[in-house]
């Protein structure tokens, strides 16, 4: 939904959502689409700007959107040469270099191009808890200080990164492997990747400005009494994030309490509306200042940005959400959702057990939470919002379907734990599959027996043109998605490919074979028209999840200088409990990290730590892997950083339009509540009865 100020209609406060991309042949039009949910999303015309602002706008969105051109390319053809690589060494011709190209040419120019498209185009991910709440004009003033806040920390990043390439091209540093090149290029790509990245922030800031100058000029009786009631609101979250930055940097304060106010602020910064990345990143760069000194924080923001991003096991992200893109967009998922529709919609709450159930399916075919969440939440959500389901319901069971990504195999996690535990990789993917049919099953009934409860949150939906004929005729719909299936699960226990490189297998496979079907039934978008979208929405989706992932190691550097993780697992070391005692314990403190940390800094920090204590124990290591992997579910959804729970929000604004529906990030929160109780039901029921997971890996 576009909306353009009108002096002859009076301003309204009803949230407008961005669209993505709209072209801007008008020279009036000022496109900036990272702001909050209120008018000032969507404000197009901004009559006090002059002409050069107009025109600084354009040239931002033009090199924005070419760094995105330039990005989606990179990731079909990573897509492609890793396929062609699975494909050669079937031959007994592997290509040579793949893991070094994929590693450190391909996924930092992806990440670091991407960065400023996902900013024009208003994806990268935000919470807006406190600025929905305020009127208009205090929401542009909000969101004008989190753009320089935001435009701040970029022009510190690129100038970091530019360090970082003057130095790597002063010692001509290579890539070492099986093959050579030389890094620094690619270290000065991710340099202008943030330079890109601010440009297209600062002109957000300046239409933002405009808009504010226009919007005080048109201010009535009416805007003063509603801005004075929330003038309140507006100064206590002025003076607690002042209170806390000062703290942090002015008081000399322990380790331990000096990651707790960087955690506090943290979340108040993300409350506020600044970049989820930015709003973790920030906090973390004060409480290193503190910790250790500024040249420690310039060192890290030298390397943890291009190392988080130069990462082959990181390949998947890109690919997998290759792979849910092309299976939204040649209509692969869809069918999938509505062959569910058509078999468990009698039931209460049927499109949400359909979700949840879809979910499942494409937890079999994907390895990634965040691939399966943004892929089945833009088929799914805007089709329960538009039956009527209650915004907590119809945001949930996307986001807890997304957690089965992690149990049932293939999964990214469970491979990463596998090589740190030392666990054999297949018995460790086997031990997933029946706690992850489970908990399908438990969020299934919890959804059946909310909308029993309250009939209003999912009403029932007309089902008088469903047949034992239009369930039949479904079936079809769900066989690309079933050969999928077959063939990444096939592939990586014949061993033909890794869980890595499965993801540009998937995503491939979810491209030919969704355009075949398209073709066969002359339905759907064709091959160039379907792919193009696909990779458009994909580099635009992962953007803001690297740099969400950015946020969290330079977090994960505080936590593990200011020695939290440490205290706590030394203290319940120390307790000399038994084994189920210990493991009991275990569950609210690591639900509680797993809300501040990364799944993958969860697993480094605490399998090294526990596993003394679990061996001491007898507490089966792979039995261990499936119960933290669970816990690592939770705080996946979870606030104050649930990144799943992030992803489900920005899918619904972004989908507004087709559902009509303004859904709030404490909406998804709300919904997420009841199916915490069966997930730790689970984890207190393994914990007494192991072998209900161990037994598929005898």
């Amino acid at each position: 939904m576009t909306h353009t100020t009108d002096a002859a209609a009076p301003t309204r406060r009803e949230p407008l959502e961005p669209t993505g991309p709209i072209s801007t042949t008008e020279s009036v039009h000022i496109v900036d689409e990272s702001g909050p949910a209120h008018d000032i999303d969507g404000i197009r015309d901004v009559r006090s700007a002059p002409a050069i602002v107009h025109r600084f706008s354009r040239i931002a969105r033009g090199i924005s959107m070419l760094g995105g051109y330039i990005a989606g390319a990179m990731t079909l053809a990573l897509c492609l040469m890793i396929v062609v690589d699975v494909t050669a060494r079937w031959f007994d011709v592997p290509l040579i270099g793949v893991l070094e190209l994929s590693q450190y040419l391909f996924m930092p120019v992806i990440v670091f191009l991407a960065l400023s498209y996902a900013q024009s185009v208003g994806e990268h991910i935000r919470a807006t808890v406190l600025i929905d709440r305020l009127s208009v004009s205090g929401a542009l003033i909000v969101n004008l200080v989190a753009q320089a806040v935001t435009l701040l920390t970029c022009v510190v990043l690129a100038v970091a990164a530019t360090l970082s390439a003057q130095h790597a091209t002063s010692i001509e540093l290579q890539a070492i492997g099986a093959v050579q090149f030389p890094l620094w290029p690619i270290k000065i790509v991710a340099a202008v990747g943030l330079y890109m990245l601010a440009f297209q922030v600062l002109s957000g800031l300046v239409s933002m400005t405009f808009a504010l100058r226009e919007r005080v000029a048109e201010r009535t009786a009416d805007d003063d009494a509603e801005d004075s009631g929330n003038r309140g609101l507006l100064w206590s979250a002025v003076v607690v994030i002042s209170a806390l930055t000062l703290l942090l940097v002015c008081v000399p304060l322990p380790p331990l309490a000096t990651g707790i106010v960087v955690i506090a602020l943290t979340i108040i910064l993300m409350l506020a509306g600044i970049p989820i990345g930015f709003a973790i990143l920030i906090p973390s760069a004060l409480g290193l200042w503190t910790l250790v000194g500024f040249n420690a924080v310039l060192a890290s923001f030298e390397d943890i940005p291009f190392n988080t991003t130069a990462s082959w096991s990181l390949t998947v992200i890109p690919m997998f959400i290759l792979m849910g893109t092309a299976m939204a967009n040649f209509n692969l998922t869809a069918k999938v959702f509505k062959a569910a529709k058509q078999w468990l919609g009698q039931l209460p709450g049927g499109l949400g057990i359909s979700t949840n159930f879809a979910g499942a399916g494409l937890a079999a075919a994907s390895g990634s939470s965040i691939a399966i969440t943004y892929s089945l939440g833009r088929v799914a959500i805007p089709e329960m919002l538009k039956a009527g389901y209650k915004t907590p319901l119809a945001t949930a069971p996307v986001a807890l379907s997304g957690t089965l990504g992690m149990l049932i195999p293939p999964s990214i996690i469970m491979v990463i734990y596998a090589s740190t535990a030392g666990t054999p990789v297949g018995p460790q993917l086997l031990a997933g599959i029946v706690p992850g049919i489970t908990l399908a099953v438990l969020f299934a009934l919890v959804i059946l027996i909310w909308a029993s409860v309250d009939k209003t949150a999912a009403p029932r939906t007309d089902r008088s043109s469903v047949t034992w004929a239009t369930r039949l005729q479904s079936i079809p719909g769900i066989l690309p998605m079933t050969l999928i299936i077959f063939a990444i699960i096939g592939g990586m226990f014949a061993g033909i490919f890794t869980p890595t490189e499965a993801g540009a297998v998937g995503a491939f496979l979810a491209v030919i074979l969704g355009w075949a079907t398209n073709k066969a039934t002359r339905t759907g978008r064709g091959l160039v028209t379907g792919l193009v979208a696909s990779v458009r929405e994909a580099v635009a989706g992962l953007a803001p999840i690297f740099l969400l992932l950015i946020g969290v190691h330079a977090l994960t550097r505080v936590i593990a200088l200011t020695g939290i993780a440490d205290i706590v697992s030394t203290a319940v070391t120390d307790l000399g409990l038994g084994r189920i005692a210990f493991l009991l314990l275990l569950i609210p403190i690591i639900i509680v990290m797993g809300m501040f940390m990364d799944s993958m800094a969860m697993i480094l920090l605490l399998v090294p730590v526990l596993t003394p204590a679990l061996l001491l124990l007898d507490v089966d290591m792979i039995w261990f892997g499936i119960f933290l992997i669970i816990l690592i579910e939770i705080g996946m959804v979870t606030p104050p950083i649930g990144i799943l729970s992030f992803v489900v929000h920005r899918v619904a604004r972004s989908t507004a339009r087709v559902h009509g529906k303004n859904v709030g990030l404490g909406d998804v929160f709300t919904g997420i509540v009841p199916f915490l109780i069966p997930t730790i039901l689970l984890l207190i029921f393994i914990v007494f009865v192991p072998e209900f997971v161990l037994f598929a890996t005898r």
